[in-house]
C-alpha cells in the first residue's frame, strides 16, 4: 500500500519495521507452536555448516590441539608406572603417581580444555548469527574460566545424580549374581543388570539433553550475562518440553561422527566434529530463540517515500 498524505499535506511515513525487524541472513527468532524444533535445529545446523565451515574447522583443530598436553601427561604416567613396576614399588607409590596425574589432568581441563570446548560451541553459535569469521569466539571463554569450570562441574554433578538409580540397580544385580550359590547367574539377575544399565544410559542422555545449552549460555555475549547456577537454570527452563529434541540432536551428531570415521582420518576432522558443533549451535539457537527475540534490536526509523521531505516544526 502506497503512503497517503497526512492532514498537514505531508506524506505519511512508510512503516518498514515489520519488514526489516528480522535482519537479513539470520533465522527466525521465535518458536511458534506449529514449529518442529528438531527440524529447525537441523536447518540452522545445515546453514552453519554450509556458511561457516572454515570457522568450524578451526574450532575442531583447536579441540584437537588442546588435548595434546593431557596426552603427553598420560604417556609420562605410563612410563612412570613401568618404572615403579621394574623397581617393585609398593601400592602407595602407584596411588601417589595416579593421584598426581588426575590432579594435573583436572588442572588442564579447568584452564585449557574446558574453555576451548565451550569456545568451539560458541564459535558455531556465533557463526549461526552471521559471524562466520568470529574466530575470537573460540578463546572468548578464557575470560570466564571460573564460570566455565563451575558450570562444567554442575552439569557433571547433575548427570551423576541422574544415573545413580540405574547404577545402583545394576550394581545390586551384579553383586547378587556374583554371590549367588551354584555359580551360574540367573536369567533374572542378568535381566535386572541390563535394565539398570539401560536406565542409567537413558537418564544420562536425558540429562545431557536438558543441560546441553548450559555451557555456551554462560559465555554467550548476545544474551544477558548469567552466573553458573543461573546458566544451568536457564538451560533447564529453555529445554523444558524439548528433551526429545536434544536427545535426537545428540544421536544424530553421534551417528555423523561415527560414519565420518570411515572416511579415513580426515572424515572426523572435516565433517564429523564440524557437523557436531553445527548441530549444537542449531539446538542452542532454537532453545533460546525467545530470549534472543526479547533483546532483538529495534526496527529502523520509518522512511519517507514522498518527494518532499517532512518539515520539522519551528
Amino acid at each position: 500500500m502506497e503512503p497517503g498524505p497526512s492532514a498537514s499535506g505531508q506524506p505519511e511515513p512508510e512503516d518498514t519495521g515489520a519488514r526489516d525487524a528480522q535482519p537479513q541472513g539470520t533465522f527466525p527468532t521465535a518458536i511458534s507452536p506449529q514449529d518442529d524444533a528438531l527440524t529447525r535445529s537441523v536447518t540452522i545446523a545445515w546453514e552453519v555448516f554450509r556458511r561457516a565451515w572454515p570457522l568450524l574447522l578451526v574450532a575442531t583443530l583447536a579441540l584437537i590441539i588442546v588435548n595434546v598436553p593431557a596426552m603427553i601427561v598420560n604417556q609420562l604416567a605410563q612410563g612412570g608406572q613401568a618404572l615403579l613396576k621394574s623397581r617393585g614399588a609398593a601400592l602407595p607409590a602407584y596411588v601417589v603417581l595416579w593421584g598426581a596425574v588426575a590432579a594435573v589432568n583436572l588442572a588442564l581441563g579447568v584452564v585449557l580444555q574446558w574453555p576451548i570446548q565451550v569456545g568451539a560451541s560458541l564459535a558455531a553459535i556465533q557463526g549461526s548469527r552471521g559471524g562466520t569469521s568470529d574466530f575470537g569466539a573460540i578463546i572468548a571463554p578464557f575470560r570466564r574460566v571460573p564460570a566455565v569450570a563451575a558450570v562444567t562441574l554442575l552439569v557433571a554433578l547433575c548427570s551423576a545424580l541422574a544415573v545413580l538409580p540405574g547404577l545402583v540397580l545394576a550394581g545390586v544385580a551384579a553383586l547378587a549374581m556374583f554371590v549367588r550359590p551354584g555359580g551360574a547367574p540367573s536369567a533374572t539377575g542378568v535381566g535386572v543388570l541390563i535394565l539398570g544399565v539401560i536406565v542409567a544410559s537413558a537418564a544420562a542422555l536425558w540429562m545431557s539433553a536438558r543441560l546441553l545449552p548450559a555451557l555456551p549460555r554462560v559465555v554467550d555475549p548476545m544474551l544477558p550475562r548469567l552466573g553458573p547456577v543461573d546458566s544451568v537454570r536457564a538451560a533447564w527452563r529453555a529445554t523444558r518440553g524439548h528433551a526429545m529434541v536434544g536427545i535426537g540432536i545428540q544421536l544424530l551428531a553421534g551417528a555423523i561422527v561415527f560414519l565420518s570415521m570411515f572416511c579415513c582420518c580426515i572424515g572426523v576432522l572435516l565433517i564429523g566434529v564440524p557437523a557436531y558443533l553445527a548441530l549444537i549451535a542449531g539446538f542452542y539457537r532454537t532453545m533460546f530463540a525467545a530470549d534472543e527475540a526479547e533483546i532483538a534490536p529495534p526496527p529502523p526509523a520509518p522512511t519517507w517515500t514522498g518527494r518532499t521531505p517532512p518539515q520539522s516544526p519551528i
